[in-house]
C-alpha cells in the first residue's frame, strides 16, 4: 500500500494505491486544485516586499514589473533553500530615490520560509488526512510514501511527512 504525494508548482494530489503483482488498485484520491509551490512563491514574495518597502521606505507594490521580478527571484530563493540554510535576494534598480536606483538586497532562512508557509504545508497533512479516512487507512498501513512535483523538494514537507508516517518518504 502506497501513497503517492504529488505537489508541483499549481496543485496537491495524493492518492492511495494498492498494489496486487502487476495490478495496480487506486484506493482513495484526494487534493487540493488550490493549492501549488506557486502559493509559497507568492507568500515569500509578500514577505520580501514588506520588508524592502520598511527598510527603504519606498512603495514598489503597486508596479506589476517589479513584483514579478520579485516573484521570479523568491522561486529562485525558494529552491535555493531547500538545499541552504540562508540565501539571499539581489535585485538591481527595483526603485528609484531622488533619480538614483535602489536594490533589493535581502537575506532569508529556511527557518523564515518555514514560518511563512507552515499553514500551506498544514493544508496538506488535511488532505492527507481525508484521504487515508476515504481509503479507510491508518498512517502505519502505509508502506511506502512516493514524492511528485517540485514542492516536494522543500525539507518542511518532508520533515512532516516523515513525522506523520513513521518513515523516510
Amino acid at each position: 500500500t502506497l501513497l503517492t504525494y504529488d505537489f508541483g508548482g499549481g496543485t496537491f494530489d495524493a492518492s492511495v494505491l494498492d498494489l496486487d503483482g502487476k495490478v495496480f488498485q487506486v484506493a482513495a484520491t484526494g487534493g487540493d486544485p488550490f493549492l501549488g509551490g506557486v502559493d509559497f512563491d507568492i507568500r515569500l514574495t509578500d514577505y520580501l516586499i514588506e520588508r524592502f518597502e520598511s527598510d527603504e521606505r519606498i512603495t514598489i507594490k503597486d508596479d506589476a514589473v517589479v513584483v514579478q521580478r520579485v516573484l521570479n527571484a523568491a522561486e529562485i530563493a525558494k529552491i535555493d533553500l531547500s538545499l541552504l540554510q540562508h540565501t539571499e535576494v539581489r535585485l538591481p534598480f527595483v526603485a528609484a530615490r531622488r533619480g538614483k536606483p535602489v536594490d533589493m538586497a535581502l537575506h532569508v532562512s529556511r527557518q523564515m520560509l518555514n514560518q511563512l508557509t507552515d499553514d500551506l504545508v498544514e493544508r496538506c497533512s488535511h488532505t492527507i488526512d481525508d484521504v487515508l479516512a476515504s481509503a479507510g487507512l491508518k498512517y502505519s498501513d502505509i508502506n511506502e510514501l512516493l514524492l511528485a512535483g517540485g514542492q516536494t523538494r522543500m525539507p518542511a514537507i518532508q520533515a512532516r511527512l516523515e513525522k506523520q508516517f513513521g518513515k523516510t518518504p
